[in-house]
């Protein structure tokens, strides 16, 4: 199929005064998180048809040490072997010269600003559906768990737990935000993860943004100081219509 003038006659003739273009907004929606995005998605460029990587151990925790004691040798090592094949995707409007000559009200450009609109959400619509959108069934991690899931295994033996099923609360956010510091690396020893960022679905947006920003403690009577806002006053509120 193709652009073509049998598909578009009402276009290529004069029977028409204007069409009506689509408008459609979508990178200036407040806090929308698009693939293109650094914190919530770990960016790196590539150009080969797969990707292999694996995940390092560090040197593990320092021990006490006595003079003229051997100094202990650490021993990291690399482990959980993953391929990933690089995606394509690709989209198409053949149009022949015939259109390009006698289309009429800019009906060609807007095809072509649709398309390039169109473009980038396949990109982030693809990346929710991949990270995200399969966190809690689909999308693995190199040891073989969920993305979010409280059975990882680190290299070095240990479980991780980075599963929380509670809903959004600032009681809840405390927790989350209490297990992502106590989280271990690969050698065993405190990860020093902290939190940088809150991606909610739309229909927590609200919620989140009060939760993180208000001046006093959301959903309280009383004059306390928010520990969010306070604590955390750059952690970034995140939210993508194709979570909700």
């Amino acid at each position: 199929m193709s652009f073509n003038s049998g598909a578009i006659a009402n276009l290529v003739q004069t029977r028409l005064d204007s069409i009506v273009k689509e408008e459609f907004d979508y990178p200036s929606q407040p806090d929308e998180v698009e693939s293109t995005d650094s914190l919530f998605f770990k960016q790196e460029t590539f150009d080969k048809g797969s990707y292999v990587h694996e995940e390092l151990q560090g040197p593990g925790q320092f021990n006490e040490h006595v003079e003229e004691q051997e100094v202990e040798e650490a021993s990291p090592r690399s482990g959980n072997l993953v391929t990933t094949r690089i995606r394509k995707y690709a989209r198409d409007i053949p149009i022949p010269d015939e259109v390009m000559e006698d289309a009429q009200l800019g009906a060609v450009e807007v095809e072509t600003r649709l398309l390039a609109r169109n473009a980038r959400l396949a990109s982030t619509d693809y990346a929710f559906r991949r990270s995200y959108g399969d966190a809690f069934g689909g999308a693995d991690t190199p040891d073989g768990a969920d993305l979010c899931s409280n059975s990882h295994t680190a290299l070095s033996g240990d479980t991780v737990d980075n599963l929380e099923t509670g809903a959004l609360t600032a009681a809840n956010l405390e927790t989350v935000v209490r297990s992502l510091r106590r989280q271990r690396a690969q050698d065993g020893t405190l990860g020093g993860h902290t939190a940088a960022g809150l991606l909610v679905a739309l229909n927590l947006h609200e919620d989140a943004f009060e939760i993180t920003k208000s001046e006093l403690a959301a959903a309280t009577s009383d004059n306390q100081k928010n520990y969010w806002s306070n604590v955390y006053p750059n952690m970034r509120v995140g939210t993508s219509a194709f979570l909700h």
